[in-house]
């Protein structure tokens, strides 16, 4: 019996002793604050076209970006004809093994007759010259894109060139058909500091 007493006086002294402990102990501080980065876009349509990289078959040795063309007497009209939306946009394939950079330009003749699939088609041709081919962007959905796109554009989360790799093959890529999807969106690059 002298057991069980002692045993319930000490746990009623620890438990006041923690009582007394946790009253006394000094009051938290203020909570540092971390900043973080934002968070990188999720979606190719929350990413900015010109920051959009995309990578081909889920293999990073294609990359594509967009790249702004210059202001010429091409690119310098409305932004649109007939209807069509005239693309503004360089299509860039990236070779990371060979550290190349493939150009394809935005095609913006419009046919003016014919099937709609066809009035509605989209074209590129490869800077350095060579036949023009039909370019087919999808957004999140799968819902096809049906115009050329311009700095203003929501970027497309789908790309599919299938004719682009006769092209790379007679530049020694050969892979297999595929399509390029949104990877990532990278930060915009820096001006040049002027002189």
């Amino acid at each position: 019996m002298r057991a069980l007493v002692i045993t319930v006086i000490l746990a009623v002294v620890a438990a006041a002793a923690f009582f007394v402990y946790r009253q006394s102990a000094p009051a938290p501080g203020p909570q540092a604050t971390t900043t973080s980065a934002p968070a990188a876009p999720a979606t190719a349509a929350d990413c900015n076209i010109l920051n959009a990289v995309y990578e081909y078959n889920s293999d990073r040795r294609l990359l594509l970006r967009f790249e702004l063309i210059p202001a010429t007497t091409d690119y310098d009209m409305a932004a649109g004809v007939n209807g069509r939306q005239i693309g503004n946009l360089n299509f860039v394939v990236h070779v990371t093994s060979l550290n190349v950079d493939h150009k394809f330009k935005p095609d913006n003749s419009s046919l003016v007759s014919g099937p709609r699939w066809q009035t509605v088609a989209t074209y590129l041709r490869p800077d350095a010259g060579g036949d023009r081919f039909q370019v087919s962007m999808f957004d999140r959905s799968m819902e096809y894109i049906d115009q050329l796109p311009r700095d203003t554009s929501t970027a497309p989360a789908h790309i599919y060139m299938p004719d682009m790799m006769r092209y790379l093959y007679r530049q020694h890529i050969d892979l297999p058909p595929g399509m390029f999807s949104y990877l990532r969106c990278e930060e915009p690059a820096a001006a040049p500091a002027a002189p």
